[in-house]
């Protein structure tokens, strides 16, 4: 329980930073940070995470992309995003996982 809360924090804190590193990047208001954030629907941390991402939506210039891994398409496009970001085999595969530009 503590190493899930812990999980959690440290991936909101990383989504704030990300966040606000981006919004001074952008200078127009078309620009959007675009988040691409990977679940599935058994998983409990993920709906802590889908809270917290809820909150962030609702910044200016942020599109959150949600996809559930249960559904084959979004599964593919998972792995085409841990190949992408050179994730380490170790976590790969682990979800909740969060992409933005630059960054996993």
């Amino acid at each position: 329980m503590i190493n899930n809360r812990l999980k959690i924090i440290v991936i909101f804190l990383t989504i704030t930073s990300i966040i606000s590193i981006n919004s001074k990047v952008f200078a127009k208001e078309e620009d959007k940070i675009i988040i691409n954030y990977f679940y599935i629907t058994s998983c409990s941390t993920c709906d802590e995470i889908e809270e917290l991402l809820e909150e962030v939506s609702d910044k200016e210039n942020i599109e959150i992309i949600k996809k559930n891994i249960g559904v084959k398409e979004n599964y593919n496009k998972f792995y085409e995003f841990l190949e992408k970001y050179n994730v380490p085999s170790n976590v790969k595969g682990i979800v909740p996982a969060i992409f933005t530009e630059d960054k996993y």
